[in-house]
Parts: C-alpha cells; sequence; structure tokens
C-alpha cells in the first residue's frame, strides 16, 4: 500500500524538509518515476505541489514558486518545527547570494496574506523566534496516484495495432485511435476524461506496459487494441485495462464492414463507459441512435484526410483537404468530413500556405456547413471560434469555444484556443487556467507546455512561466 505523501516525505530523510523538493521531481509527468499528483489539504485550502497550486474551495490564489515551496515544506511538516536552516538547505541553493533572511522573511509575509493568517494570532504558522516555523493546522494527505481531472475518470487510448501486414495502412489505425478518442471523449464530458491524441500516438511503436504507459500519463484505465482489414472488412480487438491492478476490465472483437464503422465506434464507447459504470449523456444517446451507415469509401477517406492532416506540411494539407473533398463527394451529408477541411484550411491559414482571404472563405463554409449537419461536434465548434478569433469577434468566438468544451471537455485544442482568446481579452488568469487544463489533457506534449509558459508571461507570473520553460526543456 503507498504511504501517504506527509508520512514518506519525513520517513527516511535526513531533515524533515525534505518536502521542498518533491515539486521537482514529480514536475513532469514524462519521468519514469510513479506520478503523484502531490495534494495536501488544510482548512478551505489545497496545494497541489506538482503545478504549484494553492486554491480556496477551488477557486487559485494567488502565490508565488518561493513562497509555494515554503508553505510545502512547512504543510508536509505540520505539528513540527521546521528550522530556518533546514528551510535554507533545501529551498535556497548554496549558490544564490540573496539575502535568505530577507527573502524566507517575504516569502513568509505573502504566505500569511495568501492564508488570511496573523502573524500575532496564527491559525496556521506560528513563528517561534530565531529558531523557524511551525504548521498549526491539521493536514490531509490528498494525492492520488491515478488522478482525476476534475473528478472525471481518466483513460488512455493507446495507438491500435495495424495487424494488416501493410503500411499503407498505417493511417487506417491511427485514424481508428484518434475516432475513438473522440468517441470517448463524448460519452460523459462531466464523468469521463480522455488523454489527447498527441500524448497517446507518443507509445506508437514503443514496447511501454500498462503500468508505465498509467504512471506517465496519470490515468485511471487504458484502452489497447489491434485492427486488421481486408478489402471492405475490418476486425477490431480491444481491451480495457485498469491501472491500479493491472487486471482486464472489459475485452471484445468485431468483425465490421467498413459502412459501419461509425456504429462500431460508438459500440466500443458505450461498451467501455459500461465496463467503468458511466452513463451515457442523453445528448449522446440521442447521436447514437440517430446515427445511419456511411459509404466504405468515404469512410476511409475521411481516415486518410486526417492522417495527413496530422502531417502539417504543404502538400500533406492539400492531400489532405482532396480526401476530405472526396469523401463528401460519397457521402454529401458526412459532417466530420466537412470538420476536417475546416481544420486542413485553418492550418493552411495559421502555416501561411494560403491567402488569408481564401482560406477565411473555404474554412468558412466548411465548418457552417458540418455545423448544419450535426451541431453536437466539438471539432467545428472550435474551428468556426478560431475563424471568429482571427476577425476579432471575441463575444462570437468564445461562445464557440465554450460550446465546443462543453460537447467535449477532452478536446484539447478548444481549450488551447479559447485560453489565446482570454489573453486577448485580459482575462490573465482564466488563460492559464485554460492552459493547464490543455496539459492534463495533452501532457506529454510539448507545444501544450509552450503554450502554459507563454500564457503564464502574458500574465505577468514570470517565476512561473521561467519555471515552466524549465520544466519543459529537462
Amino acid at each position: 500500500m503507498r504511504p501517504s505523501v506527509v508520512s514518506a516525505l519525513k520517513s527516511g530523510a535526513s531533515s524533515p524538509s525534505r518536502m521542498a523538493m518533491v515539486e521537482i521531481s514529480c514536475s513532469r509527468r514524462g519521468s519514469s518515476e510513479l506520478f503523484l499528483r502531490m495534494v495536501l489539504e488544510f482548512g478551505a485550502f489545497q496545494l497541489d505541489v506538482q503545478t504549484s497550486e494553492l486554491r480556496k474551495d477551488g477557486k487559485p490564489v494567488r502565490l508565488q514558486p518561493q513562497p509555494v515551496k515554503v508553505l510545502a515544506l512547512l504543510a508536509a511538516n505540520a505539528g513540527s518545527l521546521v528550522t530556518r536552516e533546514q528551510i535554507r538547505s533545501q529551498i535556497w541553493s548554496g549558490d544564490t547570494f540573496v539575502d535568505f533572511e530577507q527573502g524566507l522573511n517575504y516569502c513568509i509575509a505573502q504566505i500569511r496574506s495568501a492564508l488570511g493568517d496573523r502573524a500575532k494570532s496564527p491559525q496556521y504558522i506560528e513563528t517561534l523566534q530565531r529558531r523557524g516555523y511551525r504548521f498549526l493546522a491539521p493536514v490531509r494527505d490528498a494525492t492520488t496516484a491515478a488522478p482525476e481531472l476534475g473528478g472525471k475518470i481518466l483513460l488512455a487510448v493507446l495507438p491500435f495495432e495495424n495487424l494488416s501486414g501493410e503500411a499503407e495502412q498505417e493511417f487506417f489505425s491511427d485514424g481508428l485511435t484518434e475516432e475513438m478518442i473522440t468517441a470517448l471523449g463524448r460519452v460523459n464530458p462531466q464523468r469521463l476524461g480522455v488523454i489527447a491524441r498527441t500524448s497517446a500516438m507518443r507509445y506508437k511503436g514503443r514496447a511501454r506496459s500498462i503500468d508505465q504507459v498509467a504512471r506517465e500519463l496519470g490515468v485511471s484505465y487504458v484502452l489497447e487494441g489491434s485492427v486488421r482489414r481486408g478489402g471492405d472488412r475490418v476486425r477490431v480487438t480491444a481491451q480495457l485495462v485498469q491501472a491500479s491492478d493491472q487486471s482486464n476490465v472489459w475485452s471484445d472483437a468485431f468483425d465490421r464492414g467498413l459502412g459501419d464503422m461509425l456504429a462500431l465506434q460508438s459500440e466500443l464507447a458505450s461498451s467501455i463507459a459500461h465496463a467503468i459504470r458511466i452513463r451515457l449523456s442523453p445528448a449522446e444517446e440521442k447521436r447514437i441512435a440517430s446515427r445511419r451507415p456511411i459509404a466504405p469509401d468515404a469512410y476511409e477517406l475521411y481516415l486518410k484526410g486526417r492522417y495527413l492532416w496530422n502531417t502539417r506540411t504543404r502538400d500533406g494539407l492539400s492531400e489532405a483537404a482532396r480526401c476530405f473533398e472526396q469523401a463528401i463527394e460519397r457521402h454529401q451529408d458526412y459532417a466530420a468530413a466537412y470538420a476536417g477541411l475546416a481544420d486542413v484550411h485553418l492550418t493552411q491559414l495559421d502555416y501561411n500556405y494560403l491567402l488569408p482571404r481564401d482560406a477565411f472563405a473555404l474554412a468558412n463554409r466548411a465548418v457552417l456547413e458540418a455545423l448544419r449537419l450535426d451541431d453536437t461536434l466539438a471539432d467545428p465548434h472550435t474551428s468556426l471560434g478560431h475563424l471568429r478569433l482571427h476577425e476579432f469577434n471575441w463575444r462570437a468566438a468564445e461562445q464557440e469555444f465554450t460550446r465546443a468544451i462543453d460537447f467535449n471537455p477532452s478536446y484539447a485544442t478548444a481549450h488551447y484556443y479559447y485560453g489565446n482568446l482570454l489573453v486577448a481579452l485580459g482575462r490573465s488568469n482564466e488563460a492559464v487556467a485554460e492552459a493547464r487544463r490543455v496539459l492534463e489533457i495533452d501532457p506529454m506534449s510539448a507545444n501544450a507546455r509552450q503554450n502554459l509558459a507563454q500564457l503564464l508571461y502574458f500574465a505577468g507570473r514570470y517565476d512561473e512561466a521561467l519555471k515552466q520553460c524549465a520544466d519543459a526543456n529537462a
């Protein structure tokens, strides 16, 4: 059984101030060590050591990184004296030529201000003159080995293995992986969170145990599977593994025609939801009930288009646009293909592969048609928000981004662009919160880390921005 954070940090250490360095060793999900979202609770406060965030009743409380380290150290040793020398040795490095006494006094003052504490009648931090400090309030270890995103169960979909024996079929297995990530993200947005494609695809072709994947991504469940295609027939096998004990929670095999793949994706998502005792949302139940078969070649062209879109190259994007257009020709009410076409044109805009006026016109036409056909898709709402952002129509952009997030809170792209909109609106702390959500959903993404650092900088939180840059480069 895993020991509590507080007891583990006290035991076996040369001094109780071992806590101060926890934030460094656990700041990156990609490490090979056990990933723990170290959270300490006291009173109405929650201190997340990994993200250096202090919250009161779930709402962020502004506190700079150095005071956070001091607070973490004191809270982890609640009831015990932590000497000034212990604080100096762990938090102030030996080669730092800064007035330690002045720096520590400043940190304590900032902590007290954040907690609403008073030196003369302390509830949290007691000063022991010329000796050190003692944390007075009871502290509860709220750490979880498999953290949940906003109270949700977190799940990762590993890249489906291509068993066809043909390298040119990789687009199909990769596409099915991405489609399952999207399908699961819509199952019950309030209960289930799904790790984004960028992080999931890092495991493609790599031998990793389920236990290691779960630790690195911080998830409770891992879905893995394979796909074998022969002509217009597809065989998909899948199994869901619970990370805590490596048990097989659910597994099944399916033989379907290409035209039934959308129904299969919904069936898979429903089976997984049932296995982990999550009910489908009413919106998803309605979507599944109204789903119709799709032309087999249209589905194949759609997956190929998504595969090429992810290359982000000029030629790849041009070919992706052709694939989506051909998919639409074969299945004219294919909302996802219109959404993919809009994504292509917006990416061409962002990479300067198309003139803005051309990209705007093409993307706008495609995204409006996608929403006409299915206004519950997060992707086209995000694309429309992206368009409105370029038009400086802030209110319309925010409306689209929030609708996208309502439909699929696990869609990292919506959070990414929403964060950038919030910066433009001067709502910097909200922007940082969105950037942190992107990193929670997509923990292996270098772009997500860079984005968080940038938004912290724009928010004037320079120390945190520097720390994020250091973590990204570590």
